[in-house]
């Protein structure tokens, strides 16, 4: 479905909505362009007696268009004791406004369990102004909620609010929001956001993890203002050129590590590829404000383009990076063996603009 110079309530790539059986909408896609909406869906499945699956479905949102409420790449919805399952969709915005965003939501009401994978989020020289989360599953009864494998990413944008790699809320059973990604870069303007890895409840007697395997990309960041709060991510990677002379990020709080989990944080700080890498004893503020520590060590590692390797030590403040040495990295050492390798700098940096 295209939109294009339109001024409409709502549109969605697909529905299906049964009240006993299975309900799937798979596949299905919106492109908004210079349009105004009050809601988006990509695929939406709603049932009152089965499971409800939206897979793969997208919504792509551009050109000064603008969604004034609510946009879904793909929304599963059970009555019932079936299970709710929102996977591998996705919402990508391009110079337009929003207020709030969900790459995938789950939400189930009776035994079954809720599930939000692999969605993304890209939101690029846009504002979203009110909520922003990659993956978000809930259980209203006795099931489980589960967002995994979720991600956010913003680049020179203005989002405020909150920004969620993976959200889920169990009332009566587990809930579980862990190995999602949140990516920044750009001059982006996050003063009024709080960035969360994952984010969530359960009621007493059913498990939280909010922190495993959750992980803050910092890319090439300039952006203003300052962030809000830094929560409950497992891995902050901060990849930054080599002529950075402030604060990386500056925050108003940043809490490494997570008591519930009992895992502190991994840090790891690069730089950007070029003929200059920085010295031993260089000195880089990945954090500036009140940090609650809960590293899981005091040394991190980090790459010079794809060629030198550094080793460096954290201090506690503000998270403050002072370089130890710096030497060859794996894959130079290979090549000045003789070796032919196509080089690939896994991790940090790898894939993003």
């Amino acid at each position: 479905m295209t939109i294009n110079s339109s001024t409409i309530g709502s549109a969605i790539g697909g529905e299906a909505d049964t009240q006993g059986g299975n309900a799937t909408a798979t596949g299905n896609s919106v492109a908004i362009n210079s349009s105004t909406l009050d809601s988006v869906f990509g695929g939406n499945a709603d049932t009152q007696g089965g499971n409800a699956t939206a897979s793969g479905n997208s919504v792509t949102i551009s050109n000064n268009s603008t969604v004034n409420v609510e946009v879904f790449g793909g929304a599963a919805d059970v009555t019932g004791d079936g299970n709710a399952t929102a996977s591998g969709n996705s919402v990508t915005i391009n110079n337009s406004t929003a207020w709030y965003v969900y790459g995938g939501n789950s939400e189930a009401d009776g035994a079954g369990n809720s599930t939000a994978s692999n969605n993304t989020v890209t939101i690029n020289n846009s504002t979203v102004n009110t909520q922003l989360d990659g993956g978000w599953a809930e259980n209203l009864n006795t099931g489980n909620a589960t967002a995994s494998g979720n991600s956010v990413t913003i680049n020179n944008s203005t989002v405020s609010g909150y920004v969620v790699g993976g959200r889920a809320n169990a009332f009566g059973g587990n809930a579980t929001a862990t190995y999602n990604t949140v990516t920044i870069g750009g001059a982006s303007d996050l003063s009024g956001a709080n960035l969360y890895g994952g984010r969530g409840s359960s009621t007493p007697g059913g498990t939280l993890d909010v922190f495993t395997g959750n992980t803050l990309n910092v890319y090439n960041y300039s952006g203003s203002g300052t962030i809000q709060s830094v929560q409950n991510f497992e891995f902050l990677n901060f990849v930054f050129p080599t002529s950075q002379s402030g604060p990386v990020l500056t925050v108003t709080n940043a809490t490494l590590g997570n008591a519930t989990a009992g895992k502190g944080s991994t840090i790891t700080a690069s730089t950007i590829g070029g003929p200059d890498p920085l010295q031993p004893g260089a000195s880089v503020t990945l954090i500036q404000g009140p940090v609650t520590d809960g590293l899981a060590s005091t040394q991190a590692t980090g790459q010079h383009g794809a060629t030198l390797a550094y080793a460096w030590t954290l201090e506690i403040a503000s998270l403050n990076a002072t370089l130890g040495n710096v030497q060859a990295a794996p894959q130079a050492q290979t090549l000045s063996k003789g070796n032919t390798v196509h080089l690939t700098i896994t991790g940090i940096g790898s894939n993003f603009w």
